[in-house]
């Protein structure tokens, strides 16, 4: 039997996390298209001569919408849940980093 079967719809309504292995190509491809869409809205906000009322109004009322904060607390989450730094410690001290995982 697979050690992570399909999730089946009890799963994706359960509370916890559906226990789901993702190529390393998807997960980089979602972390650098998540960075891309930051740094696309940033660079559209930052011009202003282009802008509708209707756009710069929301813009105004809505500062929180892809702030630098928000950004790096996903990102550094991210980094959190991954223990990436760990497997890094882990591997350049000879260990295997699937014993930090």
């Amino acid at each position: 039997m697979d050690a992570n079967p399909i999730p089946t719809p009890a799963d994706i309504d359960s509370e916890q996390p559906v226990p789901l292995d993702l190529p390393i190509q998807w997960l980089w491809d979602m972390l650098d298209e998540f960075v891309y869409q930051f740094q696309s809205f940033a660079q559209w906000r930052s011009v202003v001569k282009n802008k509708s009322e209707d756009e710069l109004t929301m813009l105004a009322e809505n500062p929180q919408i892809w702030s630098c904060y928000s950004v790096l607390n996903v990102l550094y989450s991210l980094v959190q849940k991954s223990q990436i730094n760990e497997q890094l410690v882990a591997e350049k001290n000879g260990s295997s980093p699937e014993e930090v995982a």
